[in-house]
């Protein structure tokens, strides 16, 4: 058996290294408990259970009649493990804590392990920080559901279950910052969690005692430490999950020690593989006790402890007991993480099956590419084609360091630090050097072609097959996957209009058969601006790119996705205002325009423009250059009132009051996305009830400020489009609508630096422009 790796990648076959003979493989018992706990935990995703459900009678009654005779196996084995799943199936998700703006000082209690981060440019001196999630919260007494991400300055000493008091004095929503360390402090300390996240934290401070950023990452998971750049290079080639602790990492760890078991001679070669046990399950711990690296760690335990009877679990057995571990956790399939890694499992068990000489390696790596994908292919259809064979590459590398990271623990204070640094030199570079040649070839990252997920999915199950060379399975699933292509293309495309979920940030999909139109791009949750959030949403309407992106104004969240977006070819042309080129990030854009192909119009008041199907008529384009008080950059915003399939659109940007009483529009219209993310102005309720719109739509992570509903109050309107939704469905008010992404990270870099907004003391400088022709003729676009 083949230890397996959960983020869909190889891992050293640990059976052969370890030489062990005529060890056996048995056949599981696991499987019918395993079946029928995720068959409970899935249960109450379609039929909730009743509140008060009789959880622990209805359990003593199952579990006694094992007791009696008669089919024992039935209800031990089926219906004990099928009521289980019912109670520790996956809950609602976490909600986000809403607090009012400004300082605010607060108790919580810190519910995830701390993790730090290290900012590497050198005019930031190598600041650090810790970010830790708190739940449990109270405001002057006053309870406040949901959680929250706090982020406190240099390396903080805490962990999970301490009751700590915070002073808020930065950030917005659910993400805030402490500035200074005097700003909070434990009030009660936690239990065993929180002594082991004392225990990691001081593991990393003797791994940073020689500069061991890399030993932080690929023992402990911290790969915040790294620089941006390079996680990010990561992430892109396929090579992200070699930064998180899971089955390859316990698979190094692991293999050493039955390495040097089969050297020596029992009781001490039993001894090595129970130690070897034990070190894996520390080291699971110590990286934070995270669903990946908490699975691999038993599945590479229970191995271990086979071993020492002679035996090898089967691959039903490891399948089985994985996904006992998955759904323990409450992570369940069809939870992403416990999917993806079910699939590279089994991918890797099904190629590897009956290989045991060097080439199982390889061959391990392809099928869990290979099987990961199967599910992967549901959630995104970028993949790097040659990820597995850098994975091959890195693994010599990968291996020292971790070896490296757990002598420099351990032997820190008897060994010159000198060395310790000098080998993280060395290992680093090398590992960064792979890295950046691993981003230089093609199809780093490669875009799926638009056949859809279910055909996406066959195709790499019949990749799979070819692999694992069971050809006649392989055709058969070609053939599969070619039917569900000509079922979609068989399919009517009627167009879409969404406001794509993007958390910080706006985004709003404008899709017909002839043309493809994005009203800004922009999102601060992602590393990438949240230029993979809007590639895979056009994959799913069946686009591979976008013809034109209209962005409203220079603010980073509204453009953040663009320059990644060109740099892939997923844009034809951007329609900006005039007076775009008039700040740095407005020239920084269509200088990396230029550099990749892609047209730049501008538009001034009045223009009007067909795009296939959508007709653009700018209503207002501020032009800063005409004398009078200084404008403001939300008030550069265009107003554009689109007319389309799905009716008129009015979308104002970022338009605050000046801007909107200058905004001459009648109504009624039937959809208007609101200005400033929801954001409250003065003469806002007047200004939609001259509108009359039929539909209001926002893109805002978290409710609506409380004058902003209000306001739409105040005009009959009780209800608004969110992010994620059909544009033709409304959600009521509520204090807990909030976006819905998965646990999104603060923007750490965008790809292209020079398109960051650049604020000066004395305002962005005004060039004169050469008056241009005030109806641009643009290739593809007929003037109306």
């Amino acid at each position: 058996m083949a230890i397996t790796e959960i983020d869909s990648k190889p891992i050293v076959d640990a059976v052969p290294s370890a030489g062990l003979g005529k060890a056996t493989a048995h056949r599981s018992p696991l499987w019918r408990p395993a079946l029928f706990l995720w068959m409970g935990t899935v249960v109450p995703l379609q039929w909730p259970l009743p509140s008060g459900f009789p959880a622990p009678i209805l359990l003593l009654v199952i579990g006694a009649i094992g007791y009696f005779p008669g089919p024992r196996a039935l209800f031990l084995r089926t219906f004990l493990p099928l009521v289980i799943g019912f109670f520790i199936g996956p809950g609602p998700p976490s909600l986000e804590a809403h607090l009012p703006a400004g300082p605010v000082e607060l108790e919580a209690v810190v519910c995830s392990p701390p993790r730090q981060g290290q900012d590497h440019r050198k005019w930031h001196g190598g600041r650090r920080w810790t970010t830790i999630r708190v739940d449990q919260i109270h405001q002057n007494d006053r309870p406040i559901v949901g959680h929250l991400w706090v982020t406190l300055p240099g390396s903080a000493r805490l962990g999970r279950g301490d009751r700590v008091q915070l002073l808020l004095r930065a950030g917005s929503g659910n993400r805030r910052k402490v500035h200074s360390p005097e700003q909070w402090h434990i009030l009660e300390a936690g239990g065993w969690m929180s002594h082991a996240d004392h225990w990691r934290q001081a593991a990393i401070d003797r791994l940073l005692a020689a500069d061991g950023w890399w030993g932080c990452a690929l023992l402990l998971g911290e790969r915040g430490l790294l620089d941006a750049r390079t996680r990010s290079t990561m992430q892109k080639t396929g090579l992200g999950h070699l930064l998180a602790v899971s089955g390859l990492h316990i698979g190094i760890v692991l293999g050493l020690f039955l390495f040097l078991a089969k050297r020596l001679r029992p009781p001490w070669s039993s001894l090595l593989r129970c130690s070897g046990a034990l070190v894996v399950l520390g080291q699971a711990f110590l990286s934070g006790a995270d669903p990946p690296a908490i699975r691999a760690a038993m599945t590479g335990a229970m191995l271990a402890i086979g071993l020492l009877g002679g035996r090898i679990p089967s691959p039903l057995h490891a399948l089985s007991f994985s996904m006992l571990i998955w759904c323990a956790m409450g992570l369940a399939p069809p939870a992403p993480a416990a999917t993806i890694s079910l699939c590279a499992v089994a991918g890797i068990h099904l190629v590897g099956a009956g290989r045991t000489d060097s080439r199982s390696i390889l061959a391990a790596g392809l099928g869990a590419f290979f099987g990961a994908h199967v599910a992967l292919a549901w959630y995104s259809p970028e993949l790097s084609p040659l990820s597995p064979l850098w994975t091959l590459v890195m693994l010599p590398p990968i291996s020292i360091g971790i070896v490296l990271a757990m002598v420099q623990v351990l032997f820190l204070d008897l060994l010159p630090t000198p060395l310790f640094r000098s080998g993280w030199e060395g290992i680093g570079a090398l590992l960064e050097a792979i890295t950046q040649l691993a981003d230089q070839m093609p199809w780093s990252p490669w875009i799926a072609p638009v056949i859809g997920v279910p055909a996406l999915s066959l195709a790499m199950l019949a990749l799979l097959l070819i692999s694992a060379g069971r050809l006649r399975f392989a055709v058969a699933a070609l053939l599969v996957a070619l039917l569900c292509v000509a079922i979609q293309d068989s399919l009517p495309d009627h167009g879409t209009m969404r406001l794509l979920p993007s958390g910080r940030g706006q985004c709003l999909l404008l899709d017909s058969p002839e043309a493809t139109l994005l009203y800004d791009a922009g999102s601060l949750d992602a590393p990438d601006g949240g230029a993979a959030r809007i590639r895979r949403a056009l994959w799913r309407v069946g686009r591979s790119r976008v013809d034109w992106i209209i962005i409203s104004h220079p603010h980073l969240d509204h453009y953040s996705a663009v320059p990644e977006l060109m740099a892939t070819g997923s844009v034809g042309g951007l329609l900006v205002s005039r007076n775009l080129s008039l700040s740095a990030v407005g020239r920084a854009l269509e200088k990396q325009a230029q550099q990749h192909g892609v047209t730049v119009k501008h538009l001034s008041t009045g223009d009007r423009i067909k795009i296939g199907r959508w007709q653009l008529r700018i209503v207002v384009s501020p032009d800063p250059r005409v004398p009078g008080p200084a404008i403001s950059t939300n008030d550069r915003s265009m107003v554009i009132e689109v007319e389309g399939p799905h009716g008129s659109i009015l979308l104002p940007g970022d338009a605050e009051a000046p801007l909107l009483s200058r905004a001459s529009l009648s109504g009624p219209i039937d959809l208007l996305l609101l200005p400033h993310h929801g954001s409250h102005s003065v003469p806002l309720a007047q200004w939609i009830a001259h509108l009359a719109p039929r539909q209001v739509i926002v893109s805002r992570r978290g409710p609506l400020p409380l004058e902003t509903r209000q306001a739409l109050a105040s005009v009959g309107i009780t209800s608004v489009g969110i992010a994620g939704e059909p544009i033709l469905s409304h959600s009521k008010f509520s204090d807990s609508a909030s976006d819905p992404l998965p646990d999104p990270q603060p923007l750490s870099m965008i790809s292209l630096q020079p398109a960051i907004l650049c604020r000066r003391k004395k305002g962005f400088p005004r060039c004169p422009v050469a008056p241009r022709n005030r109806h641009p003729k643009i290739p593809g676009v007929s003037p109306s």
